[in-house]
């Protein structure tokens, strides 16, 4: 569903399978979520 996509597969896990599918895969309007992915991937690039 998510082709790899280590930035979207992060948002499924916070915000939730629904929300991924109804904001087409992109970019998430709630903020939690976007507040959320650069500290994730800060973390997996440090790691």
């Amino acid at each position: 569903m998510l082709n790899g996509n280590l930035s979207l597969t992060l948002a499924t896990y916070n915000a939730g399978e629904n929300d991924v599918i109804k904001y087409g895969n992109g970019v998430l309007l709630l903020q939690e979520t976007r507040n959320y992915l650069p500290k994730v991937l800060d973390l997996h690039r440090k790691y």
